[in-house]
């Protein structure tokens, strides 16, 4: 497929295994740098899972090397490291700024105007705040409480489910139909 340029070089898994076999590499962990695709992988997963997620993928690395005077912090031999996955420390993906994906931990009250920003690029005309992802009350809209959190809803999407609700709709009525004609 890469032969061919029908595998997509971009992809994460890849760019994930390229920087593990570099780690792997390297003269000296300390010497590791991380491209900004894989930073953004991987601060992503520390926001969303903290740092165990951190943890989990990285594997135990070079886990005793310091503490049994093998050698010092940032100075092991990757060689000698079990790792699943060449992961950033968490002071680098802290320092890792990416504008798109920067999002801050609080929000102080007032307009939150990266929120605008990020809906002005939006085809629906209507907005709810709704940060928490929860169905509102029926009665607000009249249009059974769901809220379209853009793709981002836990399993179905809004918008798959609203057009799998009207595809059994459609089925009923042309059974209605069929029945009464």
């Amino acid at each position: 497929m890469v032969k061919e340029n029908t595998f997509p070089l971009d992809n994460i898994s890849l760019l994930l295994f390229l920087e593990t076999v570099r780690f792997m590499s390297k003269r000296i962990t300390s010497e590791m740098w991380y491209r900004e695709t894989t930073k953004r992988f991987w601060k992503t997963g520390y926001r969303l899972f903290h740092g165990k997620f951190l943890y989990f993928m990285g594997g135990p690395k070079n886990i005793g090397h310091i503490t049994k005077n093998l050698s010092e912090r940032g100075m092991a031999d990757p060689q000698d490291a079990r790792i699943n996955f060449a992961v950033p420390s968490q002071k680098i993906l802290s320092d890792f700024i990416a504008n798109d994906l920067d999002i801050p931990k609080t929000t102080s009250p007032g307009i939150l105007y990266s929120v605008l920003n990020m809906l002005r690029n939006q085809q629906n005309d209507e907005f709810m705040l709704c940060p928490d992802g929860k169905k509102v009350t029926a009665g607000v809209d009249g249009k059974g409480g769901d809220v379209d959190m853009f793709g981002f809803e836990d399993g179905i999407t809004f918008k798959e489910r609203k057009t799998l609700l009207e595809d059994q709709i459609n089925i009923l009525n042309e059974i209605i139909n069929f029945l009464q004609g």
